[in-house]
């Protein structure tokens, strides 16, 4: 299966059972990247973002059900990258210029 395929049979599982549940709690999941040795990268977002049950969240939910449906992926892991956008928005807020 092509890594276009995957990420898209991920998306579905995702959408199908595991952003029904995260939204109930005002959060979301993300898929960052996926890489060649099957491990899904993802981040969450909303209020889940920074939550300290995120980690178990994504280990738990969201590996179980992207694993034991979309072949390719072994595993998932948290990212807890920040976006050059945000740091950028950040440095401007402490530098008084927003």
């Amino acid at each position: 299966m092509e890594t276009a395929d995957i990420l898209e049979e991920i998306e579905r599982v995702l959408d199908r059972e595991v952003r029904p549940d995260l939204a109930a709690h005002g959060g979301a999941v993300e898929v960052v990247e996926l890489d060649q040795d099957g491990t899904l990268h993802v981040r969450m977002m909303g209020r889940c973002a920074g939550c300290p049950g995120a980690g178990l969240t994504a280990e738990s939910l969201i590996q179980e059900a992207v694993t034991e449906q979309v072949p390719g992926v072994a595993r998932v892991v948290l990212s807890q990258h920040v976006s050059g956008e945000l740091l950028a928005q950040a440095r401007k807020l402490l530098a008084h210029e927003l």
